[in-house]
């Protein structure tokens, strides 16, 4: 089962400027990243953009800037509760990447 859309592992790119830019524009700004970039699948409409509300976005923001967040989450969340410091409100793994973590 191969994806046409993912490389090859340890393949080479060439970056343009722009791209560049993009890349340090989604590093300083996770929620631009959010919003940019992240998708959800919605049962009626198929794929749509990630649309925060105004908290969540405060959420983010709150993580980008203080290493230790404590939050209320509701018991559905529970078996997420561990994830949260790693993919916070979308970013994850990738948001890791941008800022250049080894973890």
């Amino acid at each position: 089962m191969k994806n046409p859309q993912l490389k090859r592992a340890h393949s080479e790119d060439e970056y343009t400027p722009q791209m560049i830019q993009e890349l340090v524009k989604c590093k300083k700004d996770p929620v631009y990243f959010i919003r940019k970039y992240i998708k959800v699948q919605h049962p009626t409409k198929g794929t749509i953009p990630f649309d925060m509300f105004e908290y969540q976005e405060r959420f983010v923001r709150c993580m980008e800037s203080n290493r230790f967040v404590i939050t209320l989450q509701p018991r559905q969340c529970a078996g997420q509760s561990r994830r949260l410091d790693r993919v916070g409100a979308g970013g994850g793994h990738l948001m890791d990447l941008l800022r250049g973590h080894d973890e």
